[in-house]
């Protein structure tokens, strides 16, 4: 009954390993996910300041506040997506 023993051993330390791995793969997943949203929020803070400071004229240029907006939105998704 010692490879019952010893079966039961290999078992219980490979559900072990695999919790853990499961509970640090979320870990990582969760920081991820948290940086890019901060570079994510830190791009768009960074465009709306900047986009206080154009001229009408200079915002008409780039096609409008609507644009500048899709834009923003648009290279924040792709920053953060690469993440």
């Amino acid at each position: 009954d010692a490879s019952l023993g010893y079966g039961f051993g290999l078992m219980f330390i490979v559900t072990c390993s695999q919790i853990i791995m499961s509970i640090s793969l979320r870990h990582y997943f969760y920081k991820c996910y948290k940086c890019g949203l901060r570079i994510r929020t830190a791009v768009v803070i960074a465009i709306y300041k900047k986009s206080l400071v154009l001229s009408l004229k200079e915002r008409q240029a780039h096609g409008g506040a609507g644009e500048i907006a899709n834009l923003v939105g648009i290279d924040a998704q792709r920053l953060q997506d690469l993440m």
